[in-house]
């Protein structure tokens, strides 16, 4: 019984003290004691100095048991006056507190949650005799917002928009970026058809970027491996070639192809942009690279007419190129000097036979 009765009475003494929050009464402290307290504490921003009691110059709110409980605090000129705990119901983070302030006769306290943008705000009004009342609590989902807003833009086929206001989004979750990369290139597949079909070819290409570059597309990603994706970023290259942007075209049909190998039109559109622009053996390599897979396919006669004619214009000018280097020669001035060894009579009969393939005109003193 004795036993019972110790056990009964450190129960209660231990409940008296967890609680004596919520029963005690008007405490006074020091500017020392208050630091103690400062991180659970904030000051009401625009509170009227009309309703301070008149031995106050600050109020402050302190909020504890992550939003459960809490209290007014009144800065003196010789410390702090802490008044009693009042009950209240809100979620309530410290480590990321965004505040406390005075609207329209109402203190707000808010805090963003952990790993999220999304934040909770306690509601309370003060009344008489600084009595703090519990109102209610608040909570805003701003990545709601902002993806209501995107989808509006998709619907209304504005990427550009749709993109930026999804980049907005806060604490994603991991998969985010490439989902919704999906989704925007779908979307702008969609839009830039139509433009493509206008013979708006800048705006498809355009169109396609804003999504294209929403977020660095890994030429492993999950995207290369679906049908439909590979589809729409094949499509691209397209758009990119005949919008003539041709380096554009180079840097993502060079990704396209480094991991999609049996998809033949990047191949021809990778080649196009390297002839347009001049770097007429890359160019070589995609047309060969194209036409092969044509082949392999059974699609021989889907090869363009100017493909196989450029295939056979920069061969030959691969195998003219082949035949200078064969004999050691500088030109200048329209000649073409030979440096000769042991084997003159040779020598000048190769240099002869290429200065003819070249056009040049040979001088033959310098043979």
């Amino acid at each position: 019984m004795k036993k019972l009765l110790i056990i009964t009475t450190a129960i209660i003494t231990l409940f008296f003290f967890q609680n004596r929050a919520y029963t005690q009464q008007v405490e006074y402290i020091s500017g020392a004691e208050f630091e103690d307290i400062e991180y659970f504490t904030e000051i009401i921003i625009d509170y009227p100095k009309s309703k301070l009691p008149q031995d106050a110059k600050e109020i402050y709110i302190r909020i504890a048991d992550e939003g459960q409980k809490a209290q007014l605090i009144l800065k003196l000129n010789d410390g702090y006056k802490i008044l009693p705990f009042e009950k209240s119901d809100f979620s309530y983070n410290y480590a990321k507190k965004a505040g406390a302030e005075y609207r329209n006769g109402f203190v707000y306290v808010t805090s963003i949650m952990a790993y999220s943008s999304n934040s909770s705000t306690g509601v309370f009004k003060i009344a008489g005799k600084n009595k703090l009342i519990f109102i209610k609590e608040e909570y805003d989902t701003p990545n709601d917002d902002i993806e209501t807003s995107a989808e509006d833009a998709l619907a209304k086929g504005d990427i550009k928009t749709a993109a930026e206001l999804y980049l907005e989004t806060t604490y994603p979750p991991l998969d985010f970026y490439e989902v919704t990369q999906k989704k925007l290139l779908k979307r702008a597949h969609e839009v830039a058809l139509k433009q493509f079909k206008a013979k708006e070819y800048t705006k498809a290409a355009e169109t396609m970027g804003y999504a294209y570059h929403f977020y660095d597309i890994d030429v492993e990603a999950d995207m290369y491996f679906d049908k439909k994706m590979v589809s729409i970023l094949a499509d691209y290259t397209y758009f990119l070639e005949k919008a003539k942007m041709y380096h554009k075209c180079i840097k993502v049909a060079e990704a396209f192809t480094f991991t999609v190998i049996d998809v033949a039109g990047p191949y021809m559109h990778l080649g196009d942009s390297y002839y347009h622009t001049n770097e007429k053996q890359k160019a070589l390599e995609a047309y060969k690279e194209y036409s092969a897979l044509r082949i392999k396919q059974g699609a021989e006669k889907r090869i363009p007419s100017y493909v196989k004619t450029r295939i056979a214009e920069l061969d030959t000018k691969a195998e003219i190129a082949t035949d200078e280097q064969e004999i050691s020669q500088t030109q200048k001035k329209g000649f073409v000097i030979v440096s000769a060894g042991k084997n003159y009579e040779a020598i000048k009969k190769q240099a002869k036979s290429v200065a003819e393939k070249l056009l040049y005109k040979l001088n033959l003193r310098d043979l």
